[in-house]
């Protein structure tokens, strides 16, 4: 006879197993397209936009 916490506890690990495998194949399938520059014209002119400086910023609040 089988417990009913044995079998709960191998469908937990089924629906895991089920979600990695199903979740790696949309990650695979989103890496396999283009990417890259290919927004880019070639002989086109396009605006240059120049950084003073370079730094992170951060949102600063108080409660």
């Amino acid at each position: 006879m089988t417990h009913p916490y044995r079998v709960q506890q191998l469908l937990r690990w089924y629906l895991l197993l089920a979600i990695v495998l199903l979740g790696s194949s949309h990650a695979v399938t989103a890496q396999s397209g283009p990417y890259g520059n290919e927004w880019i014209v070639p002989n086109q002119q396009y605006y240059k936009i120049k950084i003073t400086r370079t730094a992170s910023t951060a949102l600063i609040t108080t409660t």
